[in-house]
């Protein structure tokens, strides 16, 4: 879904969609690991830019 999300925003914008601009708050990471959304070889390489450790993540919470 989120590969079809940035096709449509480049195709009806024209805007190249930037993904990992921001590491992942850690309550949104416990919600994702628990639900075992990201649980795939492609989420580990779309998410692979905004994992930090446990310490930023908390920051961004």
């Amino acid at each position: 879904r989120i590969t079809y999300f940035c096709d449509f925003i480049k195709a009806r914008y024209g805007i190249k969609v930037v993904i990992g601009t921001h590491p992942i708050p850690q309550k949104y990471y416990d919600m994702h690991k628990m639900l075992g959304t990201w649980d795939s070889p492609k989420w580990e390489e779309i998410i692979q830019p905004t994992l930090a450790d446990e310490k930023t993540r908390l920051s961004y919470n």
